[in-house]
């Protein structure tokens, strides 16, 4: 299969936000086919990197050139280095991977690793004041000292500059890509779906590249109850639309992202009154609008996952109707109104909705889940827990009992969701059966596993 065109046009196109350049990295390695490089890289991927480091390598080598022939130059006739084609287009590429650096930390990691920092340390270790044509001319000085400061701002998105050169493999850049994961309505009696309402949602998932070391680095990967949950909640969009959702230990944020773009889709597109509007920090593209009426709060512990949540927020320009914060299940009070930030910081909004799927690895943990949703939850609202059982997750047993402890928890029902974990038919989009594709994707799925959904209702009645 011919790979989409390369160059800095397409570039320049796909870097409008971090979804459209994810999306591009997705379409150059699966567009690649069996198609590997030639010479040096003959095991090596034809992925973004593998494309751009020639585009750089050689704008480098003839700006240095350009450089180099000014010292032989006619001084009657010096050179305007802002002027050359050479130095043009090094300043635009250098543009565009600065810009590439800010969206796509994983993809400025590839780019780095396939050669790259070799060609900005040879622009920063420029020494212009051994340049001829920089001697007496003020504006060629400017010009090398632009380029070696862009260089530099690139080598400062890095977390270890220079990167040694060692182009990740084929499916290395495959593992790295983000998810897109396309969750379908499940046909079912209690759904509350309407006419109108879109077939599905897809979302782009990017997980944590660094690797778990910890139990609590499971928010790193992505896990099958958050699938069920996301399928739950487009088949009863209802659940969501104009309600204040937080979701628990969200880890990737696919059940939270969903419930966004519920919201986010529903929303009235003119007219809409901006009530969050002094509190948002959005662009200014219309997809980032704050919701008049609902919000999401996604919440992990982990700092590291809470970063990555931010990023797939923007990276499915979801920012105007969710956000992500520090929240942990051992710091709350069941007897609280609203919860506390890792950080301190008091939240007294209660939520309308909250939703968690496989936060219980422990005992411990399914009595620290109901004291966070007893504090967190508004009276007369639910909560809605989707977990593996006792066979695959430890202490979900737990979750009745934690609930009748924080005494204003009642649970109104305990059902199965397999129906939601291997949906075979789809009768609003009859031209799609995914199967278990989005499940497969999943960290810990075992074919035949049972997942079981928990209804929680905040009475109100009080703590013990």
């Amino acid at each position: 299969m011919a790979l989409p065109r390369f160059s800095e046009d397409e570039i320049e196109k796909n870097v409008s936000s971090q979804r459209s350049l994810a999306l591009y990295r997705i379409q150059l390695l699966g567009s690649e086919g069996d198609c590997t490089g030639d010479g040096d890289d003959g095991e090596q991927s034809v992925g973004f990197a593998s494309l751009f480091l020639p585009l750089l390598r050689h704008s480098t080598d003839y700006f240095l050139v350009l450089v180099s022939k000014s010292q032989r130059h006619d001084e009657n006739d010096p050179i305007a280095l802002s002027e050359a084609p050479e130095t043009k287009h090094l300043v635009r590429l250098l543009k565009l991977y600065g810009r590439i650096s800010q969206l796509d930390p994983t993809l400025d990691e590839e780019i780095g690793m396939q050669g790259a920092h070799l060609c900005l340390s040879r622009i920063i270790k420029l020494d212009m004041f051994s340049i001829d044509c920089c001697q007496d001319s003020e504006e060629n000085q400017d010009t090398v000292i632009e380029i070696q400061d862009l260089a530099a701002e690139i080598a400062s998105y890095s977390k270890s500059f220079p990167l040694p050169a060692s182009p990740f493999l084929h499916e290395d850049l495959l593992a790295r890509l983000p998810l897109v994961f396309n969750i379908h309505p499940v046909p079912h009696p209690g759904s509350n779906r309407k006419d109108g309402d879109s077939a599905a949602t897809t979302i782009l998932i990017h997980q944590v590249t660094e690797r778990q070391s910890a139990q609590k680095d499971v928010g790193f990967v992505m896990w099958p109850s958050a699938v069920v949950l996301s399928r739950w909640l487009v088949s009863n969009p209802d659940e969501v639309r104009g309600k204040r959702v937080l979701e628990l230990g969200s880890g990737c944020g696919l059940t939270g992202l969903v419930a966004a773009k519920i919201l986010r889709d529903s929303e009235p597109r003119e007219g809409s009154k901006r009530s969050l509007a002094d509190t948002v920090s959005r662009p200014a593209a219309s997809t980032n609008k704050p919701s008049p009426s609902g919000r999401v709060i996604l919440s992990d512990f982990n700092e590291t996952v809470v970063k990555n949540l931010r990023g797939n927020i923007a990276l499915n320009r979801l920012e105007g109707v969710a956000e992500a914060e520090g929240l942990d299940f051992y710091q709350q009070d069941p007897g609280g109104n609203g919860w506390v930030t890792v950080d301190g910081i008091e939240r007294t909004e209660g939520a309308d909705l909250v939703i968690a799927a496989d936060v219980i690895c422990q005992p411990e943990d399914a009595f620290a889940t109901a004291r966070t949703i007893a504090s967190a939850l508004n009276e007369g609202c639910k909560a809605v827990v989707v977990s593996a059982d006792s066979k695959h997750r430890f202490g979900v047993e737990k979750l009745e009992e934690a609930c009748a402890a924080a005494g204003s928890l009642s649970v109104l029902s305990k059902t199965s969701v397999c129906d939601y974990l291997s949906p075979q038919k789809h009768p609003y989009d009859p031209t799609c059966s995914p199967g278990d594709e989005d499940m497969e994707k999943t960290s810990g799925f075992v074919h035949g596993m049972a997942l079981t959904m928990y209804t929680i209702l905040k009475t109100g009645e009080g703590t013990p």
